[in-house]
C-alpha cells in the first residue's frame, strides 16, 4: 500500500507533487490522502493536479482529454470533470478548500480532525507535510512591515494548527518548512524558530488546556546536515536545518528551513541526507522553451514594440553602452514566431536538465508561457541589465545606472533598493523565485536581451522544478503567487526518497 501523507498550508502542492511522484521499483510509493489550502485559484491549481494522479496511481496515464483541454484554451477543468465522475469525487474528497483557523465549521479543528481520520483510516504509517504562511517570517516581509509589526502578525501562530495535527494524530513522520527569516525572527523577545523546534518535539506542551490520549514526541532531524540527529542543545545552531537549494539539483538559491520530524518509536535506522548536485544554471532549464516578445502596457502592438526596442538601441548606441554584437541595430531584433505566447503554445519543448522529471511526450507545447505588459522605459532598463548580464557576469546595481535610466523615484540613488531590478543571469541559478515576482517581475528579468522581458510563469515553473504539464489555474497574477510560495516538487521528490529508505530499513513499511 502507498504510504499516505497530509499537505497542509498546500499551496498548488510542490510537497505533494513531489511525494506522489517518487517510485520506487516502479510502483509509486506515497499517496496523498488529504491535502488543504484555502486560497481559491490555487486550490483549483490543486484539485486538478489531484484528479490527474487518480490516473497516475491506478497504472494509466493522464487522460487524453486533459491534453485535449489545453489545447483549446481557456482551459475548462469542469469538462474533464464531468468526464469522470469518479475521479473527480476522489479528487474533491482528497482537495479540501479550508482555511486553518477560520470562521465557520468546515475550517474548525474539528472537521479537519474528522477528514484526517477518514483519510488515513487504518493505516499506521504515514506523514504530515507542511510549512504555514511565511510572509511575516521572510525577511521581505519583515522589511515591508517592519520587524515588530511583522512579529505581532496573526500568520506567526498558523503553526499551531500543524502542532495540533501532531499532537491529536501522531503521525509518523512530519516535514516541517519554513522561510529562512524564520530563524531570525523573535516574539516577546523568543526566537521563533526555537520555540518552534521546542513544540515540534513535544506538540501537546504547546495545548495545555487540551486533553489528549497520548503524547507524542518527535526527534528532530536535518536532510542536509552531516552530523546526524539535532538535538535541542544546537537549536542555536540554526545552520543545521537550512537547504540551500542549489546544492541539490534545483536551479534557484532558493534556501529554506526543513525539519524532518520522526516519532520517538520509530528511530530504528539511520536517516539518509540529501545528496550533493552540481549547480544547474538558468539556461539548462529555460533554454528549450520558445523565445517571446515583451509586451507594453499600453497600446501594445508588433510595431509599437519595435519601435520602442529600436529607440532604445538607438539611445544605447550614442550612450556609449555596449550591447551585444547581436544586437546593435533593430534588423537584429526580430518578433518571435510565438510573440507574446499564452496559456497552451504547440512547441517541441526541451531541457537539458532533468528531462524524464520535467518532459511529457504526449504535452507537444508548452503551458502558462506568455509575457506581461512593461512601461517602456522599463524595457530600455530590461535590455540594459540583459546586456551587462552578458557581458560582465554580474546583474548591475541600480546605483550604478545611468542617471536617465533610474526610475522616477525619491530613494533610487540611496542605495536602499539597489536590488530593485535584477537580470538573472543564465551560466548561475536563478535567485529565489517569490511570490513578488506577481507584482512586476523587475526582480526575474530574462537573460536574453533580444526578448527584452521578466520571466514567464512556465519560466518561474521550471525554475521551481514544476513539470511541463502541470498546469496553473487562475489569472496570469495568481498563477505567479502560486509558483513563488511552492516548495521545489524536485526537491520534495530527494525528501520522499530519504523516509521511504528509512522506513523500509526499519521494518515500517
Amino acid at each position: 500500500m502507498p504510504i499516505p501523507f497530509i499537505d497542509i498550508f498546500a499551496g498548488p502542492g510542490g510537497l505533494g507533487e513531489g511525494f506522489s511522484a517518487f517510485k520506487n521499483e516502479g510502483d509509486f510509493q506515497f499517496r496523498s490522502a488529504l491535502s488543504i489550502e484555502k486560497d481559491e485559484k490555487a486550490h483549483q491549481t490543486l484539485l486538478l493536479r489531484s484528479f490527474l494522479r487518480q490516473f497516475r496511481h491506478n497504472g494509466e496515464s493522464f487522460p487524453d482529454e486533459y491534453y485535449k483541454l489545453l489545447k483549446k484554451p481557456p482551459f475548462e477543468s469542469s469538462v474533464l470533470f464531468e468526464k469522470y465522475p469518479e475521479e473527480f469525487k476522489a479528487a474533491k474528497t482528497e482537495a479540501q478548500r479550508i482555511e486553518l483557523g477560520g470562521k465557520g465549521p468546515i475550517n474548525s479543528a474539528e472537521n479537519v480532525s474528522r477528514l484526517i481520520k477518514s483519510a488515513v483510516g487504518r493505516q499506521t504509517f504515514w506523514g504530515l507535510l507542511g510549512g504555514p504562511p511565511c510572509q511575516a517570517y521572510s525577511n521581505m516581509g519583515k522589511a515591508r512591515m517592519g520587524k515588530e509589526k511583522a512579529a505581532k502578525d496573526p500568520k506567526t501562530e498558523l503553526y499551531r494548527h500543524y502542532l495540533r495535527i501532531l499532537a491529536v494524530h501522531s503521525p509518523s513522520f512530519f516535514i516541517f518548512e519554513n522561510v529562512r527569516g524564520i530563524s531570525s525572527t523573535k516574539k516577546k523577545g523568543v526566537n521563533i524558530f526555537e520555540k518552534i523546534c521546542r513544540d515540534l518535539q513535544d506538540p501537546c506542551r504547546a495545548f495545555r488546556k487540551l486533553s489528549f490520549t497520548s503524547r507524542p514526541r518527535y526527534q528532530l532531524f536535518a536532510f542536509a546536515s552531516y552530523d546526524g540527529q539535532i538535538h535541542i542543545s544546537k537549536f542555536d545552531d540554526h545552520k543545521v536545518f537550512e537547504i540551500e537549494c542549489e546544492k541539490y539539483g534545483i536551479p534557484q538559491q532558493r534556501h529554506r528551513m526543513i525539519v524532518l520530524g520522526i516519532l520517538d518509536q520509530n528511530i530504528d535506522a539511520r536517516i539518509g541526507r540529501l545528496g550533493l548536485h552540481e549547480a544547474v544554471p538558468v539556461k539548462d532549464v529555460i533554454c528549450g522553451l520558445p523565445k517571446l516578445r515583451s509586451g507594453l502596457s499600453k497600446q501594445d502592438s508588433d510595431a509599437s514594440w519595435e519601435t520602442v526596442v529600436e529607440n532604445a538601441i538607438d539611445v544605447f548606441n550614442k550612450a556609449g553602452i555596449v550591447l551585444p554584437y547581436n544586437l546593435r541595430n533593430l534588423s537584429s531584433v526580430k518578433i518571435p514566431s510565438a510573440n507574446r505566447g499564452g496559456e497552451y503554445l504547440r512547441y517541441k519543448a526541451n531541457v537539458n536538465h532533468a528531462k524524464d522529471w520535467y518532459l511529457d511526450k504526449n504535452l507537444n507545447g508548452v503551458l502558462n508561457h506568455n509575457t506581461r505588459g512593461h512601461l517602456p522605459m522599463d524595457l530600455y532598463r530590461y535590455l540594459y541589465y540583459a546586456s551587462e548580464g552578458l557581458r560582465t557576469g554580474v546583474s548591475p546595481k541600480l546605483s550604478t545606472l545611468p542617471e536617465w535610466l533610474l526610475p522616477e523615484h525619491k530613494n533610487a540613488k540611496s542605495g536602499k533598493f539597489d536590488d530593485r531590478f535584477r537580470v538573472q543571469l543564465r551560466g548561475k541559478p536563478a535567485n529565489t523565485i517569490t511570490s513578488h515576482i506577481s507584482k512586476d517581475g523587475h526582480y526575474f528579468i530574462h537573460p536574453d536581451p533580444k526578448q527584452c522581458r521578466s520571466f514567464t510563469v512556465r519560466e518561474a515553473a521550471r525554475i521551481q522544478t514544476f513539470p511541463d504539464n502541470y498546469f496553473f489555474c487562475g489569472p496570469r497574477t495568481s498563477q505567479y503567487v502560486q509558483v513563488g510560495n511552492a516548495v521545489p516538487p524536485l526537491l520534495a521528490n530527494q525528501m520522499a526518497e530519504i523516509i521511504y529508505s528509512w522506513a523500509r530499513e526499519s521494518d515500517l513499511i
